[in-house]
Order: structure tokens, then C-alpha cells, then sequence
């Protein structure tokens, strides 16, 4: 499928309102917009679409020379360098913003499971999370990676039943590791050592994304337990509360994004998106024109994208206070 031209930065007559924005034609499950002309799309598909020019138009870059058949984690930082991982437990990275990708060297050879997200604190120094409890490190900008203090894929700070999900950091030093049956894990000294955080021993618990929207305020999207939650925290993960009233009670939430630590968006099951300006304290459901389950949000200049099982990408104006539509 040919995504439609000219969209990502477009808005309509209703500045609240989401609409289509581009079409991958496969499951989006990754979103990343490190400018604001640019973008990148992956999920269930052996390549990259990638965009330079708002949407207007698009290139597909394969992967693995058609050895990946998708794409389990994608990260871009600055200069053109970016970083994702696919079928087969292996890690790719680019110096070309995309264009091309080589294969990273893993120790033992791959992950060991389905690497799930991958997070760079700075050109060189990286972090990934994949099933069984694996966790992997660079220092080398992604050329090699191994578990922190080992040479061969160990399990640490996690049992080898763990699931993680995702990966984030704020600076070099604080960072959280979020998964399935309520794992949550927080170091402050650069992913040498982790410690486990308790959130919710109310309800069993499965975290899906982290969002730092400063240095001390956090923001963590669940589902599980028959209904979807988001937390917050306030002492950089530290501690946890569960925000207030408008998310809903039988969803699950899939993917986070904020602007500022008060104002953001949250978005999972069904095509549900919620706003909240004020930290939390209320959400407010925005009607979405899809029905699938929204898997990934992104900021893009102007815009709020959000995208999941459609394969479609829709999106509303960033800069306007999120409301009902």
C-alpha cells in the first residue's frame, strides 16, 4: 500500500478533531518523529516507511535484506541515527537517517526473544529490553550489545519469566524498565543496577508505555485486570499514584505522549484517545476515526499522531487545548 501524500502536518476545519493522516497498509506499532518534516513508520512489515517532507512523500527501507518480517522496536535520536529491532531477536541501526541499516553483533548471537524497545540516552550509549527477561547495553553506538556486566545473554534484575515491554530514560542516569504482571524496574545509575517499584497491589497489572514529561514526573499506561489505568509519579518512578476520573474502566492503554508535565494524551484499546491539561486529575475522550486498538503516539511539529491495528495514521493539532469533539 502507497501511504497518502501530503498529510502529516495537515489539519482540517476542527482543530480537535483527529483525522487520517497517511496509510502503511500494515499493523503501526512504531511512530517516531525526531524533526518536525520527519517521519517514521514500522510494525508488521520487513521495512521502514520514511518521510522527510511532512508526508508529502515516502520511502520504504528495507531491513535484513528481507530476512525481518517485522519490526519489534524502533528508536531515532539526533544526526540522523537510529536504531530498531526485528524477527529473530537481532538489532539494526542507521547513520544515514534511515536510508540504510546494518546489522548490530549480539552477544550469543541475538536477544534470545523478541526485542521490545530499544532507547538511546546518547549517540553511543543505548539500552534494550526483550522477552525472557533479557536486558542489552552499547556503548558503541549500537555496533555490539551484551547484557550490562556480562559477555554472554543473562538475565539481570528480572527472572527469566519476565516480560518486558518497554524501555525509557530521562538524562543518562534515570531510567525505567516497564512489563507485564506489574514489572516495573528504576535505576539511577545509568542501568548499572535496578530495583524493583511496586505501583498497584490492588490489581495485576500489565505496563505498556513511560513517558518522561520532566525529570521528576512520569507518566505509566496500563491495561490488564479488566480495565486500562494511567499513573503518574512525581519523584522520577520512585512512587506511584493512579491519576484521575475520564480514562476508561474496561480498556486497555497501550501508548503515552506529553507535551508538558500537565498536558498529554493516552490512547489504547478500540481507538480510544483521552487529553488531560491538567496533570491527570481528569481525562477527556476525543473521538478517533478508527476502531482498531491504537498501539503507538508521536509528536510531529504541529501535530499529535497516533496510529495501531488499522495500519492508518491519524492525527490533530498539538498546539490547541485538548477537548471533546
Amino acid at each position: 500500500a502507497v501511504p497518502l501524500a501530503g498529510c502529516l502536518g495537515a489539519g482540517g476545519d476542527d482543530p480537535v478533531r483527529w483525522t487520517v493522516r497517511a496509510e502503511a497498509g500494515f499493523v503501526v506499532r512504531h511512530l517516531a518523529c525526531p524533526a518536525p518534516d520527519t517521519a517514521y513508520l514500522a510494525g508488521d512489515a520487513g521495512a521502514v516507511l520514511r518521510s522527510v517532507d511532512g508526508g508529502r512523500t515516502w520511502q520504504t527501507s528495507p531491513v535484513g535484506d528481507g530476512a525481518v518480517a517485522f519490526v519489534s522496536a524502533l528508536h531515532f535520536g539526533a544526526a540522523g541515527r537510529g536504531w530498531l529491532a526485528g524477527s529473530g531477536g537481532g538489532i539494526w541501526r542507521s547513520v544515514d537517517a534511515g536510508q540504510t541499516w546494518q546489522a548490530g553483533q549480539v552477544a550469543g548471537g541475538d536477544a534470545g526473544g523478541i526485542v521490545r524497545s530499544i532507547w538511546f540516552t546518547d549517540s553511543l550509549t543505548g539500552h534494550a529490553v526483550a522477552d525472557w527477561g533479557v536486558m542489552l547495553r552499547t556503548t558503541d553506538g549500537g555496533a555490539t550489545w551484551a547484557p550490562p556486566g556480562a559477555v554472554t545473554p543473562a538475565r539481570a534484575a528480572m527472572s527469566e519469566e519476565a516480560m518486558p515491554r518497554v524501555v525509557r530514560f530521562h538524562g543518562a542516569h534515570s531510567g525505567l524498565i516497564a512489563g507485564m504482571e506489574n514489572l516495573l524496574l528504576r535505576t539511577t545509575d545509568g542501568g548499572s543496577t535496578w530495583a524493583q517499584v511496586v505501583v498497584d497491589t490492588t490489581a495485576l497489572r500489565d505496563f505498556y508505555a513511560v513517558f518522561f514529561a520532566s525529570a521528576q514526573v512520569v507518566y505509566l499506561a496500563a491495561a490488564g485486570s479488566g480495565f486500562g489505568s494511567v499513573y503518574r509519579s512525581d519523584d522520577a518512578g520512585a512512587t506511584w499514584r493512579r491519576t484521575g476520573a475520564g480514562t476508561p474502566s474496561s480498556q486497555g492503554l497501550l501508548a503515552l505522549h506529553f507535551d508538558e508535565p500537565a498536558r498529554g494524551w493516552v490512547a489504547g484499546d478500540f481507538g480510544d484517545v483521552f487529553a488531560t491539561t491538567n496533570g491527570g486529575v481528569t481525562w477527556v475522550r476525543e473521538r478517533a476515526p478508527l476502531s482498531g486498538n491504537l498501539l503507538a503516539l508521536a509528536a510531529a511539529g504541529g501535530s499529535m499522531l497516533a496510529a495501531g491495528d488499522d495500519g492508518v495514521v491519524i492525527g490533530r493539532h498539538r498546539r490547541v487545548r485538548p477537548g471533546p469533539n
